[in-house]
């Protein structure tokens, strides 16, 4: 598999974070389980005679995913909130969905599409991506200053603030703080805090052979272990132990073998 991965330009580090692509050969169908990370992702599918963009919208919900054949992907991960200003669309509209790119941005995606098939190699590709980003970064304007503090206040651990207090420190209501972070970042603060305190859990404990889920509940933010364990059945749909067993390269990858059933999704209240 080869890969390449790129910092974003100064212009844009408050939005992306960062630019990757992915080759790699044939390989017989699997299915993964994608956990969710509360953040946008854009993916170019080149292999094949006919690319395609698709939007990940900001998930609180996990997704099945499956896996065959060559693949051959370009992508920018966003920031938190960070997908607003490039999309040209509120986070909010993309929760939870996945939204081919010519719905937004019409005949541009399929020419940019076409042009990063062209490229003559990975670093090409991410350099022209992001000069298209940067184009379309001088159209849009900046969001609301309010939620740039609210995520750097919900990234502190322990928290220093409830929600409420957040919203208050940044001069806004109670409901219009919840519904211009919604817009911005795609769940509501409660919400996406839930998912950002359990995308903490799961990178500590992909690299640990054993954790201690008790210490580690609380060294990322948690009352408790039970609260934890809540989290892992609305995010994953598996146990803690479970996903030791079937977690893959990437932390919020799980394989989906005989012992794990696709559980329908059921809706999380923010």
């Amino acid at each position: 598999m080869l890969s390449a991965h790129a910092l974003p330009h100064p212009a844009l580090a408050a939005y992306v974070d960062l630019f990757w692509a992915m080759d790699a050969p044939l390989r017989q169908a699997d299915r993964e389980r994608v956990l969710p990370s509360g953040t946008t992702e854009l993916v170019f599918d080149l292999a094949g005679s006919s690319p395609s963009a698709l939007i990940c919208g900001p998930r609180s919900e996990p997704f099945v995913m499956r896996r065959a054949g060559r693949e051959s992907f370009v992508g920018v991960h966003f920031k938190p909130g960070g997908a607003t200003r490039l999309l040209g669309v509120p986070e909010s509209e993309l929760a939870n969905a996945f939204v081919d790119l010519d719905a937004l941005w019409g005949r541009e995606a399929g020419e940019l599409c076409a042009r990063l098939t062209e490229a003559r190699s990975p670093a090409a590709a991410l350099a022209l991506l992001e000069r298209a980003l940067l184009a379309r970064f001088e159209r849009t304007r900046e969001g609301h200053p309010s939620v740039a503090y609210a995520l750097g206040e919900l990234a502190l651990v322990p928290a220093r603030r409830s929600i409420g207090e957040i919203g208050a420190r940044a001069g806004l209501s109670a409901r219009r703080f919840i519904t211009v972070f919604t817009q911005q970042v795609g769940l509501s603060p409660k919400l996406f805090a839930r998912v950002q305190r359990f995308q903490r859990v799961l990178h500590v404990a992909h690299a640990q052979r054993s954790p201690d889920w008790a210490q580690l509940a609380l060294a990322c933010g948690y009352y408790d272990q039970a609260h934890l364990v809540r989290d892992f059945s609305d995010f994953a749909s598996v146990s803690p132990g479970a996903y030791l067993r079937l977690r893959g390269d990437d932390p919020n990858h799980i394989a989906l073998g005989p012992e794990l059933q696709i559980r329908p999704r059921v809706a999380l209240l923010a």
